[in-house]
């Protein structure tokens, strides 16, 4: 199987009405995701697989767990906010798998 687990990181920036956002993505290959496995530097957090099989894939991410299963489509999103009276963060975390093969 040609496929990567994708993790996309959006982050929206708004202060008093002047917003900015930022996409930044990351790819771990298939064959590196075994259980018990860790990657230390997902976006500055752990993720720990904690199973892996043909059917699915569930890891462990900043105290959450998560679960895609055999048709690798995208199961997850974290929602981290950070409001105060003029300024509103919202930080969002993806994850999909991804065929590498063009056909």
């Amino acid at each position: 199987m040609n496929h990567r687990l994708v993790i996309t990181y959006i982050h929206e920036y708004d202060d008093r009405g002047a917003a900015s956002g930022n996409v930044k993505t990351q790819s771990i290959p298939i064959r590196q995701l075994k259980q018990s496995e860790v990657f230390d530097d997902v976006f500055g957090h752990k993720l720990e697989v904690l199973s892996m099989d043909e059917q699915e894939l569930i890891f462990k991410y900043r105290g959450k767990l998560f679960s895609l299963n055999k048709e690798w489509q995208v199961l997850g999103t974290v929602f981290f906010s950070l409001p105060n009276e003029h300024v509103h963060e919202t930080y969002r975390m993806t994850f999909h798998f991804e065929n590498l093969y063009t056909h």
